[in-house]
């Protein structure tokens, strides 16, 4: 099985062709798209998901599992006195 690793920058684009099935691991759903054979699949997710599998046939999207982030704030240490 191919394990190819892409980080894309904004605005980058790749091609990917396959005759089969690919999965994907995406760290940001609001940061990409997907065009499968000339047809957009849309909005994936939101800002700070995570798609853990995204199945993808030649037809399109055959499954997507999405976790969601937590981002928890650090607690201020600024209030300490001398």
């Amino acid at each position: 099985a191919d394990t190819t690793e892409y980080l894309l920058a904004a605005n980058e684009a790749i091609s990917i062709k396959a005759d089969s099935l690919l999965n994907f691991l995406v760290g940001n759903a609001a940061g990409i798209r997907f065009v499968i054979n000339g047809n957009p699949a849309g909005i994936l997710g939101e800002k700070g998901q995570v798609i853990t599998r995204l199945l993808i046939s030649p037809k399109g999207i055959v499954s997507k599992s999405v976790k969601q982030i937590k981002k928890e704030k650090m607690p201020n240490d600024s209030s300490t006195t001398y």
